[in-house]
């Protein structure tokens, strides 16, 4: 009890130097916890990073010249599609499509109605529009969904199509009761010799564009092409990456089927596959933002990183020089009390109380407030070593200015 009513008079007495060590303490600590936030922030920022900047895979030909009208063999179609995934003859735990997501294929048969087959009259079955150029945002040409009917008609069974503004009206006087679009399709525009099939489609919108291509369900032309073709052939093919955590995982599975682009059209030998001897296409990666928006935090992150100890030092120190200097100005004060035949540990017993009670008031000055601006926790840690460096530069003010007589000490003091 007299230590607490003492150190009530001292901290009155001696208000400017309370002050100025309670708001030393608040700025050390809210220094460190807001630094300590900057890098949580940064860490987050490289997890948004991952989590939002897309990762595509494009299968190209060797040079990577061509996207499209590549031929893609059904075996490469289905790594993509299929939830099971062997490798070497044995099935692998991790399918290939469970590291991509919003697959954009495409693949084409030619229709005709009745006038012939030609190179313009494609039937183009595609799994989003992001996998027809035609239909994209930037081509100009604008989509009109009839009632009940969106892009997602392109990942379903539906037998349903979208088709030109001009060729909307040719092609609804050539329908069934039901009123959908009858056509008549083959794999190639050849005008005789080739096996076709008739396909039925309701028209679910139309495209703003004069172009006599229609396109439908990447579903309904793979099963026209297995008809007549005994297998599904693709023109073109990407995907986006699911996870870009796995990235550099996912890179070296598609090293297994792909080769990487080479503008000299180089081929190297396969040296585990019974039926290739040479990679059929190539993958290309477009990582590229991804790389240079980590790369750039990750530079930074590292700086961070580095200047933490320096930091932490720093305040270390200057705690410990702050609790020195706070006690040995007050040498003359000690003198008298050990000259009254205050014992040397009661002192040192004051000095901690003291210390103890201006942190207390200075951490929460310098942290509390940060808490309600800044999502951070605490840092208990460097608080902790804080609070000790000012203790031990106090107590040790404090047994130098005690380590004598009461009347000696007077006298040196003065």
């Amino acid at each position: 009890m007299i230590v607490f009513f003492y150190e009530k008079v001292r901290l009155k007495r001696g208000a400017w130097q309370t002050v100025s060590i309670v708001l030393l303490i608040a700025f050390l600590c809210a220094f460190f916890t807001l630094f300590d936030g900057f890098i949580c922030q940064k860490e987050q920022d490289m997890e948004s990073a991952y989590a939002v900047i897309p990762v595509t895979v494009v299968v190209s030909n060797l040079t990577g010249t061509k996207t499209d009208d590549l031929k893609i063999t059904d075996y490469i179609i289905n790594y993509f599609l299929s939830d099971k995934y062997a490798y070497g003859g044995e099935l692998q735990e991790k399918a290939f499509s469970s590291y991509v997501k919003d697959v954009c294929l495409k693949a084409s048969v030619y229709y005709s109605q009745g006038t012939g087959f030609s190179s313009r009259q494609k039937l183009i079955g595609i799994t989003s529009v992001d996998a027809a150029s035609e239909l994209a945002p930037v081509s100009g040409n604008s989509i009109t969904y009839f009632e009940g009917y969106d892009e997602s008609i392109f990942i379903s069974n539906k037998a349903a199509c979208l088709v030109s503004t001009a060729a909307a009206e040719e092609l609804s006087q050539d329908t069934d009761n039901n009123g959908n679009v009858i056509l008549t399709v083959q794999m190639s525009p050849a005008a005789t010799g080739e096996a076709a099939t008739q396909i039925s489609l309701e028209i679910a919108g139309t495209y703003s564009s004069e172009s006599q291509t229609i396109y439908c369900p990447f579903s309904c032309v793979a099963a026209v092409q297995t008809e007549l073709d005994g297998k599904i052939t693709g023109d073109s093919l990407s995907a986006t990456v699911r996870d870009n955590h796995e990235l550099d995982e996912f890179r070296k599975i598609l090293m297994r089927h792909f080769a990487n682009v080479d503008p000299s059209g180089h081929q190297e030998e396969i040296n585990n596959s019974p039926a290739l001897r040479y990679q059929q296409f190539a993958i290309t990666v477009h990582d590229e933002t991804l790389r240079e928006t980590l790369n750039a935090l990750n530079r930074n992150l590292q700086t961070l990183y580095r200047l933490k100890p320096i930091f932490s030092c720093t305040e270390v120190m200057i705690g410990t020089a702050a609790g020195f200097f706070y006690i040995h100005i007050r040498r003359r004060e000690f003198a008298i009390a050990r000259s009254l035949g205050t014992k040397r540990i009661e002192t040192v017993i004051m000095v901690f109380v003291e210390i103890c009670l201006m942190f207390l008031v200075g951490a929460a000055i310098g942290t509390i407030p940060i808490l309600f601006v800044q999502e951070t926790a605490t840092q208990y840690v460097m608080a902790a070593a804080l609070f000790f460096a000012m203790n031990v530069g106090a107590i040790t003010a404090c047994l130098m200015a005690t380590g004598k007589s009461g009347i000696r000490l007077l006298r040196e003091v003065e």
